[in-house]
């Protein structure tokens, strides 16, 4: 009796102990068990993260090779775009296999028939290429939409698919890693009341969470910068721009399109380096910001190229964006000069985002070929000319240019006033239902309206205040001398509309008094474009005025001075967030002028 006595105060002092030990072997067991699903979840987030990236590199590589494979098709023979579209399909090939060696069998089955792809794309390019080379302009027209876009079309849809499903999968891992911070927290928990032991696991535990959430955090930031910000410029990039301008159209808003180009590129990188072009890329974005107002949205989208979306702005409200930009490069402070040429198109009815991307292009590339710092799109740009059409073409545009930059240097405060005119008129001639060629030359004659000024003195065209008698019959030659100048360049209609872009309807304009339909509608319409640039630009003697004030204006003198219609289309133009309307039909009794609404 005495000595079981004792046995069992023992046994019952050590029962407490053994269930407080199996209970914490318990809660460690617990405790090891959701460390190691955690550890094991936030393994595989890595794991997906790293295929993420391996896919997102697969997608910018695509992107690369369709951006550098268009450029070629324009500067055939460019060793520069050889090189990257051969570094572009290593660094796809590369993607390719990690996908291979890291995935699953699905991304394995996923990346084996893309490696056969990659070979088809390269030799596709390459027949590209030597077609372009070549000049044999039908061979690139036929391999380039029958084979190799189709080709990284289709590759594309199948990264992107790929790439969604592993995008899906980091979150649900990370989502499990932080379902499994919980069950840590609650063992943590439930061993912090059975002492200073469970103490210490407990802090070790929390250091713990709080890196793994670091850890989580840094990588959602990083996918989230790397998927939709440029590092060089600190822009959007060009993932970012596609999903900022669906958004625009989502909503439907009416939406204008600036495509800018940098140019000089090339020739820095060949002659001072890559790190120089770098600084002209940047000085670029920096411009871009200083010009940018509410509304407005600027885009990194390829190496020298940007974009930049206006929500709720039209054609004329990219290119006076875009004149500002050069204006501002071309005041920054710095060693070199910055320029940047661009496309502008806006949304019409019915246009899908495809169309307009396609029409700011057409635009910048036009405007390149032009030496024209901006341009805007209209129909009569994607007109087929036969080689010689387009060579002459091409070579009296570019003359037109520079004789219209030496009429504007003339004076500093008509900076770019013929441009804009030009560009004015091709506006208004297109929504009044002109066919494409006749657009086309009026805006040549919209350029050169004010060539004749030449012949003017500095001291007559700069003087602040109001002209003599004298000095304005000396300015009143300037229609008649501009289109001498331009009839001797044999363009003998555009001569004609310059001669009359002073006449009224009312008889009372220069230099011959016409009257009513005696002047040519496109003498009108240059009229009209001619007066709002003046309205709406800084003059020696008064400041610029506002839009409404200018249309107010020029409506006071409808029937008189302008034409009503031509007024018409410009208000449309310039109208406040109004998408415009398809053109009108052109009236088969008068050539001359579209048919009354």
């Amino acid at each position: 009796m005495s000595h079981t006595a004792p046995k069992q105060r023992l046994v019952s002092r050590r029962l407490p102990l053994a269930a407080v030990g199996v209970v914490v072997l318990l809660l460690s067991a617990f405790s090891a068990w959701a460390a190691y699903t955690t550890v094991d979840s936030t393994t595989r987030a890595g794991r997906d993260s790293r295929l993420s990236d391996a896919y997102q590199r697969a997608q910018a590589a695509l992107v690369d090779i369709r951006l550098s494979k268009a450029q070629y098709i324009v500067t055939p023979g460019s060793t520069k775009l050889r090189r990257a579209i051969a570094s572009s399909e290593t660094t796809l090939g590369t993607a390719l296999r990690t996908i291979a060696s890291s995935g699953d069998p699905a991304d394995r089955a996923l990346a084996e028939p893309l490696e056969r792809d990659l070979g088809a794309l390269r030799t596709s390019i390459g027949r590209l290429m030597n077609a372009a080379d070549s000049g044999n302009i039908s061979a690139v027209s036929m391999i380039d939409p029958t084979g190799t876009s189709p080709l990284i079309t289709h590759m594309e849809t199948v990264i992107d698919r790929g790439a969604a499903s592993h995008r899906t999968a980091v979150f649900a891992g990370l989502d499990s890693a932080k379902r499994s911070q919980a069950v840590v927290l609650l063992a943590t928990a439930l061993m912090f009341v059975l002492g200073v032991l469970l103490m210490v696991a407990l802090s070790m535990l929390v250091r713990y969470k709080q890196r793994l959430e670091d850890a989580q955090d840094a990588e959602l930031e990083r996918l989230r910068g790397a998927a939709l910000t440029d590092s060089l410029t600190g822009l959007p990039n060009h993932r970012a721009f596609h999903e900022g301008l669906d958004r625009s159209l989502g909503v439907g808003e009416q939406v204008s399109l600036v495509m800018v180009d940098l140019d000089g590129l090339k020739r820095t990188n060949d002659e001072l380096g890559h790190q120089a072009g770098d600084e002209l890329i940047k000085a670029l974005a920096q411009g871009l910001e200083r010009t940018l107002c509410d509304g407005q949205a600027a885009y990194r989208i390829g190496g020298d190229e940007f974009a930049v979306v206006l929500r709720g702005g039209c054609a004329m409200d990219g290119f006076y964006l875009a004149q500002g930009l050069r204006n501002s490069l071309a005041s920054a402070p710095g060693s070199r000069t910055v320029s940047a040429t661009a496309g502008i198109a806006d949304l019409h009815s019915g246009a899908g985002k495809d169309l307009l991307i396609w029409r700011a292009d057409l635009a910048l590339i036009e405007a390149k070929r032009a030496h024209r710092g901006v341009l805007v799109y209209s129909p009569d740009l994607e007109m087929d000319r036969d080689d010689g059409q387009e060579d002459d073409r091409r070579h009296v545009t570019t003359l037109a240019t520079a004789l219209a930059r030496a009429v504007d240097a003339k004076d500093a405060y008509t900076h770019s006033h013929c441009e804009t005119v030009a560009e004015l008129c091709a506006l208004v001639a297109e929504e009044l239902g002109l066919p494409p060629e006749r657009v086309a030359r009026i805006r040549l004659a919209g350029l050169l309206h004010d060539v004749g000024k030449i012949g003017v003195s500095d001291a007559i065209l700069q003087k602040p205040g109001p002209l003599t008698a004298e000095e304005f019959a000396i300015m009143q030659t300037h229609p008649t001398l501009g289109c001498h100048i331009v009839s001797a360049a044999e363009l003998e209609e555009e001569a004609r509309w310059i001669r009359h872009h002073h006449e009224r309807l009312d008889g009372g304009g220069y230099p011959d008094g016409l009257l009513g339909s005696q002047v040519p509608i496109e003498s009108r319409i240059i009229m009209v474009a001619d007066a709002f640039e003046a309205i709406t630009a800084d003059r020696p003697y008064r400041d610029r005025r506002s839009v409404p004030e200018a249309l107010r204006e020029l409506s006071r003198h409808a029937g008189t001075q302008f034409d009503p219609r031509c007024l018409e289309a410009l208000e449309r133009i310039v109208g406040e967030g109004l998408v415009r309307t398809a053109p009108r039909d052109f009236d088969a009794d008068d050539p001359r002028l579209p048919a009354a609404a």
